[in-house]
């Protein structure tokens, strides 16, 4: 649980960087907004898929993402 948590504060504050609301960054990620929504609450595990696509995106590490930076 403590990954989870910790990798939905690090995707938020890419979002956030950004300026985005979580509908923008689901549809720039291409994941739904409900499924996305639940990556970001903590409620479902991010496929890695799928940080590898914001990392791809928005120019930063996997490393971050997962917290090993």
């Amino acid at each position: 649980m403590l990954l989870r948590s910790l990798i939905s504060d690090r995707i938020k504050w890419v979002r956030f960087r950004f300026r985005l609301t979580q509908y923008e960054f689901s549809q720039s990620i291409d994941v739904n907004y409900y499924t996305y929504r639940g990556y970001e609450n903590c409620r479902s595990d991010i496929p890695i898929h799928v940080l590898v696509k914001i990392a791809n995106l928005y120019h930063v590490s996997m490393d971050y993402l997962v917290g090993l930076e």
